[in-house]
């Protein structure tokens, strides 16, 4: 398999550059089964070609490639076998939810079509914001011409991402209403399991301070809190992107008879320094910090850090910073130093030590237990339609030797 695969890439990236790939999708049963691109798995009659297969082993193929020195030849080939079993694992299981999909009459909704349409202006503006990120000198002509560079180079198509985007809404709808179709956990089944939960942390938690912090940074359901802890509200405020490219190209080729690098980040500094002295002022006028925050970084919420007597995962710096506010409420009197620019710290509020009433997290925990009763019931229901489903698979095509 692994020479046809090879030779098969060749192919694939040409194709790529000139036509920007087909964006056929694989279980397209009119396309022509030619010697290059034959059929790899049929489900139910519905086939996957060789063609859509290749092009996801290529950056496995690569990563391989380049560790082929570390390991035996027929290590490598059993590795590359797994990893062709899984990907073509994936093309089958797809392909049995859009089955489904249209077995179930799955249909889409108005706001879902809307965002199908708009799938591929989307994908281009996210390509264009990338590059400017990367480029921050490229504009007009030169920007189009990189964005449609990048467009060309990952093989995307407007076919490709729009059918990709479709199937996507289809499949979660079919997941929904499977969902739907699970009864509800009791209250017992609430209560049991904040009881069990109650138990773990309070003997976790005393032991390690990082793994509350952890559990409340990760959105758990965090039912006992070991000691008090300050919830800090972040709002960093980062160097320009052209100026931090340049400023990495200067530390380069910085010596010590130029002061190039040294003056750049020194102007830098004092404009970000201008920025966090007006937001300073703000907040002593009575803005509120979270409010300003939105206003000035698009409707966005500021980061959301815990910290305590005990933490140990801050610099210094910060855990200084953070620890001498003086009051809830109040601002950090020193800015935090970031690798590209700085961090005003906001003492928002102060978690309590001691055991959250179950009141307080119920809602939160129950939704956390549907969802674990969803996602085994939608395993399951995905291993029925696999083994009721007619599948074959064509060995030689996906084994390496």
């Amino acid at each position: 398999m692994k020479h046809r695969l090879f030779s098969f890439i060749a192919l694939l990236l040409i194709a790529c550059l000139f036509t920007a790939c087909s964006g056929n999708s694989v279980s397209e049963t009119e396309q022509a089964v030619t010697e290059d691109d034959p059929i790899v798995a049929t489900v139910n009659g519905e086939s996957v070609y060789y063609s859509a297969f290749a092009e996801k082993m290529v950056s496995i193929e690569a990563m391989y490639s380049a560790m082929s020195g570390t390991m035996s030849a027929d290590d490598l080939n059993q590795k590359l076998t797994e990893q062709a079993n899984s990907v073509l694992d994936t093309f089958i299981a797809q392909l049995i939810l859009e089955q489904k999909a249209e077995e179930l009459g799955i249909t889409l909704t108005d706001e879902q079509e809307a965002a199908v349409a708009a799938a591929w202006t989307d994908t281009q503006e996210q390509f264009r914001k990338t590059v400017s990120a990367n480029y921050p000198t490229f504009t007009g002509e030169d920007l189009d011409a990189m964005v449609l560079l990048a467009l060309q180079s990952s093989g995307l198509t407007e076919e490709m991402v729009t059918q990709s985007a479709k199937t996507s809404a289809l499949i979660a709808n079919l997941r929904a209403q499977i969902d739907a179709q699970v009864s509800p956990v009791s209250d017992s089944e609430v209560r049991d399991t904040y009881q069990a939960l109650l138990q773990q942390q309070q003997t976790e938690f005393a032991n390690d301070i990082t793994a509350f912090e952890s559990a409340m940074l990760g959105n758990a359901v965090v039912v006992y809190i070991p000691t008090a802890h300050r919830v800090i509200h972040e709002w960093e405020l980062r160097y320009e992107n052209d100026v931090i490219a340049l400023l990495n190209q200067l530390k380069q080729i910085d010596t010590e008879e130029s002061t190039a690098y040294e003056d750049t980040l020194a102007a830098e500094q004092s404009r970000t320094q201008a920025q966090l002295d007006e937001i300073r002022r703000e907040i002593a006028g009575g803005a509120d910090f979270d409010a300003l925050y939105a206003e000035k970084n698009g409707g966005a919420a500021p980061h959301i850090n815990y910290i305590g007597a005990e933490s140990t995962r801050f610099s210094e710096e910060y855990y200084a910073a953070a620890m001498n506010i003086n009051a809830e409420g109040s601002l950090a009197k020193k800015f935090v130093a970031t690798n590209n620019g700085y961090m005003l710290l906001y003492w928002g509020s102060t978690l309590e030590p001691g055991v959250v009433p179950f009141e307080t997290v119920c809602e939160q925990l129950s939704e956390q237990l549907q969802k674990e009763k969803c996602d085994e019931n939608w395993k399951a229901v995905q291993a029925l339609w696999r083994e009721e489903a007619e599948i074959t698979i064509v060995t030689d095509l996906i084994t390496y030797s």
